[in-house]
């Protein structure tokens, strides 16, 4: 009898250390989850801020000054092979193709 009351001892002390194992593991997974969310947030203002200096530095006459430098430009996707699933690039008259991805 001593022995089966020690082996229901023992049986109840290893499910209730699983017990709290499953507990640890499940609060270590929401403190991660807090984590990646902070950071994502965080990444968030980082662009945001990001977008407002990009905004600031930029004005719709520098842009037509940049793109009067580069001369005439070519449309995108000109060749049909391009308009399925293709991308191509701006460039200038006269220079050449930059890379595709297909």
């Amino acid at each position: 009898m001593f022995a089966k009351v020690c082996v229901l001892i023992l049986c109840v002390g290893v499910s209730a250390s699983a017990l709290l194992v499953l507990r640890q593991q499940r609060l270590v997974a929401v403190h991660r989850m807090a984590q990646v969310q902070r950071d994502i947030a965080q990444s968030d203002r980082d662009l945001m801020t990001l977008r407002v200096r990009l905004a600031q530095a930029i004005s719709v006459g520098r842009v037509e000054r940049m793109a009067a430098v580069m001369g005439p430009l070519r449309p995108i996707g000109v060749d049909p092979a391009d308009q399925v699933g293709g991308v191509g690039y701006a460039v200038a008259e006269g220079e050449e193709q930059g890379p595709r991805r297909r």
